[in-house]
């Protein structure tokens, strides 16, 4: 389990016995809490330096120069899609560009790029629109709201609404007072907010390749030190199990003896789970140490310098089951001096698919095939913004890259994938007829005659 899975997993475990009591972290914790348990999370580190430490191998040189890792800001992402639609250094759109952040908001509000820039509204308005039609989807907001709104797809009049007036409210899931407000059921305010939800709050961060979407948390740590580098379980942020120590007492008390029976198996249940946790722990790290032995120059010198190895490797140097290797590395993320990157993207399966090169594509393609399941069908995702969400989630692979999987795995391109029967009450329809789509819904199977009529006695403008 990632981190995440392990935190709901510990939860259930708690619905599910008394006895266990749990000590987390969430974002709605105080800033001082929050920074007091990663203060002692490191102590403990700080205890575990020689379980944690690996030093560098003495012939650790830098090897022969190679090209920087590539990354690509939210702006450059937008200028290379302006440039192809003609616009130069000189149209208000480029200029534009300089004041949208990391997170893909403009920096100035609409009045401050008009002065700056000696441009009328409309023009600027014209440039701000243009922007907002590119990929990512949501960049060239000047409010949380706006950028929201952006991203929703048309119909969503219940999602803009809560956009505008009512975020705060959503963050508290106060359903039952903003339906009672807008006079609608409370079951639809709830799906509206899942709409927003799924939205991304900070667009632009689907281009940055250095870092993960914030709701995303690695599993593991590497520290950079002259000597060594040391490689921690973040565990600051999965609950802690303890046995509750009123039971115990109550143990000691009772006389009955189902009670006390039913008390010592639960005990024993709560030990187990503490245990489970510590071994997954340990595996983990014991993987990810073995993995990282193998990249000294990526972590010393920079990522240009990764390497794969196979799980057959690391099978046979770990002594453990290749299938084992494989769990414990799929969806963890582990944070370097130079990004967040997925475990895996370091492991290839086997021999045979080791092409020189240190994408696993195997693994990307389950990643795109992910993608791509969640997309909705009257907005299926192209390949580049495809590609900005692969790299936001640490797969570092280019458009082309994308197109050659997605091929390779029988998927469509966008137009293929549209939904084309998703078509609202007044969309025009391309049988070239003049009518009020007054099609009939009787149940008769319609002909492919010439003829005008059919014979469930309706008349029809055009034949079926």
């Amino acid at each position: 389990m990632d981190n995440a899975q392990l935190g709901d997993y510990i939860s259930g475990k708690m619905l599910e016995n008394p006895l266990i009591e749990m000590e987390t972290v969430s974002s709605d914790d105080s800033e001082k809490r929050i920074y007091q348990r990663k203060l002692d999370w490191l102590e403990e580190q700080m205890l575990k330096q020689d379980e944690n430490a690996v030093y560098y191998s003495p012939e650790i040189s830098k090897p022969e120069e190679k090209p920087a890792w590539p990354t690509q800001n939210v702006k450059e992402v937008l200028l290379e899609q302006l440039y192809k639609l003609g616009q130069d250094d000189d149209d208000l759109a480029v200029k534009f560009c300089d004041h949208i952040d990391d997170n893909g908001y403009f920096t100035l509000d609409l009045e401050q790029l008009i002065e700056q820039f000696e441009c009328t509204e409309k023009n600027a308005l014209k440039a701000v629109s243009l922007i907002r039609s590119l990929e990512p989807k949501g960049v060239g907001a000047f409010t949380l709201s706006e950028c929201l709104k952006l991203q929703l797809p048309e119909g969503c009049d219940l999602a803009c609404r809560l956009a505008e007036d009512y975020l705060p409210g959503i963050a508290a899931h106060q359903w039952q007072d903003i339906a009672k407000e807008l006079d609608v059921p409370a079951e639809a305010v709830e799906a509206a907010a899942e709409h927003l939800w799924s939205c991304h709050p900070r667009p632009g961060m689907a281009c940055g390749r250095e870092e993960l979407p914030f709701y995303l948390t690695p599993d593991l740590l590497v520290m950079k030190f002259r000597d060594r580098y040391e490689v921690m379980l973040c565990e600051y942020n999965i609950p802690k199990v303890r046995i509750c120590q009123e039971y115990i007492d109550m143990a000691k008390q009772e006389k009955d003896p189902a009670l006390s029976v039913y008390i010592k198996t639960n005990v024993e249940k709560v030990k187990w789970l503490h245990q489970c946790v510590e071994t997954r722990g340990q595996t983990l790290l014991k993987v990810a140490k073995a993995v990282l032995r193998h990249q000294e120059r990526m972590i010393h010198f920079g990522p240009q310098y990764m390497r794969v190895i196979t799980v057959e490797e690391l099978a046979a140097e770990l002594g453990m089951n290749e299938k084992t290797i494989y769990h414990t590395l799929k969806n963890k993320y582990i944070q370097t001096t130079y990004g967040v990157f997925p475990l895996s993207n370091f492991v290839l399966r086997s021999s045979e698919d080791n092409t020189q090169t240190h994408i696993n594509e195997e693994i990307i393609k389950e990643a795109l095939q992910e993608v791509i399941s969640k997309e909705q069908e009257e907005h299926p995702f192209s390949d580049l913004k495809l590609t900005q969400i692969l790299n936001a989630k640490g797969y570092l692979v280019s458009t082309r890259m994308v197109s050659k999987y997605r091929r390779e795995l029988g998927i469509g391109g966008e137009e293929e994938r549209l939904d084309l029967h998703v078509v609202s009450d007044e969309d025009d329809c391309d049988c070239g007829c003049e009518h009020d789509h007054d099609h009939c819904d009787c149940d008769h199977d319609h002909c492919d005659c010439e003829h005008d009529h059919c014979d469930c006695g309706h008349e029809h403008h055009h034949h079926h």
